[in-house]
């Protein structure tokens, strides 16, 4: 009988960089940003912070009067 390996999904996600280039926020004020209670972001295993951007779109769509379309 052969196992069916498990499909770990992995979100686009964004660095610290492609957050600021996306949102318009630089390396002076992203911090108020990602310090939002509840702000979409994790440490990968090296300890830097990446954010999945659906997450993040959907965020600062609810948060804000901000929209990407």
């Amino acid at each position: 009988m052969v196992e069916k390996e498990e499909v770990l999904f992995f979100p686009e996600l964004l660095s610290i960089g492609q957050l600021q280039k996306m949102t318009g926020y630089n390396k002076e004020n992203y911090h108020d940003l990602v310090s939002m209670k509840g702000f979409p972001k994790f440490e990968d295993g090296n300890g830097r912070l990446k954010f999945p951007k659906q997450g993040v779109l959907k965020f600062i769509a609810a948060k804000t009067q901000y929209n990407f379309d």
